[in-house]
């Protein structure tokens, strides 16, 4: 899949019987209103199993994590890629 949807990630999920709550401007736009959003904010169940099915699928999807840190060169946000390395060093 070269460019998955926040739908696909959601029905990832569903697939894997994690429990969740969609919030923020998903949630806002399903109730008829419109606000304009480029993340999908995620509630879910805080368990082992669950947290392993999240990041894989974090992973799958190739999520990523934009910091506070601004690039020198670029004066753009860093982005850090979701991995299992980077999930571990930030737990």
């Amino acid at each position: 899949m070269n460019n998955p949807s926040w739908l696909d990630f959601v029905s990832r999920l569903r697939l894997a019987n994690v429990k969740f709550v969609i919030v923020g401007g998903h949630a806002v736009n399903f109730h008829g209103y419109l606000r304009t959003t480029e993340d999908l904010d995620l509630i879910f169940l805080r368990e082992p199993e669950t947290e392993s099915e999240v990041l894989s699928a974090l992973v799958e999807f190739n999520a990523f994590w934009i910091g506070d840190e601004i690039d020198p060169e670029t004066g753009l946000e860093i982005i850090h890629p979701i991995t299992i390395e980077y999930f571990r060093r930030h737990q």
